[in-house]
């Protein structure tokens, strides 16, 4: 017995815990478009949910977060991430475009090509590094409007994996997790308006930016019950700048194990509970 219990004495100090990416003196910077621009000052944002996970982790870094709505990776270069950084004055900026580039690109607006995406993507890159600030990428947001947006998505997806590879930079890959949370619950949105992050969705680009930065899963969890109370869900597609009749990701999964039994979405649930309240109050 006393073998055992010095054995397991000895493997509790042979495996420390994971080592955080951040010391309480960094100062991290999330960039991008108009995800991050809402996700930045709305409490269910994942830029709140990742301060309180790293908070929780005992880390004291500053979060920052900016976006541009509607504005891909042209005006990135051309001053937004330059002021953003002035403003923001960051240790380590967590990168993301893509999606803007995709649809502009597919549209060829503003004078976007498929082709500038994987230069310009290195040119923010460089613009970092030239102040001595470290960098991360984040794959995309994984819009659901159509097939044809879906595979412009996923090659940007795959553009910004190869430059993580090439440069040897950290990757945080959200496009991949959202689509395999898509592929296996397709009738739970991760989005309000199918381009634009619901309170699941924007937990769930939190969680993988803690467990990146090596927040232990146990530590997650502990925070998931208080992140599942914030009104963040719509039961029905909605205005992504002013989303209204917002509900708890708790309440919505009341809703949605309804809708699941019935074999409909949890919008045609809801409109089905407005029909049948209007039919119910024609008896009187």
């Amino acid at each position: 017995m006393r073998f055992l219990l010095t054995f397991l004495l000895l493997m509790a100090v042979a495996v420390p815990a994971a080592e955080l990416k951040f010391k309480d003196t960094d100062r991290v910077l999330i960039f991008g478009a108009s995800n991050i621009w809402f996700g930045a000052y709305r409490p269910y944002g994942m830029a709140e949910l990742f301060r309180q996970g790293l908070t929780a982790a005992g880390c004291k870094a500053a979060v920052l977060a900016t976006g541009h709505p509607g504005e891909g990776t042209i005006t990135f270069v051309n001053g937004r991430l330059e002021k953003a950084m002035d403003w923001a004055k960051p240790t380590w900026l967590l990168l993301t475009a893509g999606g803007n580039d995709a649809a502009m690109s597919f549209r060829k607006t503003n004078g976007y090509t498929p082709e500038i995406f994987e230069p310009n993507m290195i040119r923010l890159i460089e613009m970092a590094h030239a102040r001595g600030v470290k960098v991360a990428l984040i794959t995309g947001t994984a819009g659901v409007e159509d097939a044809e947006a879906i595979a412009r998505e996923d090659a940007n997806a795959e553009i910004l994996r190869k430059i993580a590879r090439e440069k040897k930079l950290p990757l945080i890959d959200l496009y991949a997790r959202l689509r395999a949370e898509l592929a296996a619950h397709p009738e739970q949105p991760l989005h309000i308006d199918k381009i634009h992050l619901n309170g699941i969705g924007y937990r769930i680009f939190a969680e993988e930016m803690l467990k990146w930065a090596g927040v232990s899963e146990s530590t997650i969890a502990a925070q998931r019950p208080g992140w599942n109370k914030i009104p963040s869900m719509t039961l029905y597609l909605n205005n992504a700048h002013v989303p209204t009749d917002l509900v708890s990701a708790d309440d919505y999964g009341v809703i949605h194990r309804e809708a699941v039994k019935r074999g409909v979405t949890v919008e045609a649930y809801v409109r089905q509970i407005l029909q049948d309240k209007i039919s119910e109050l024609r008896k009187y």
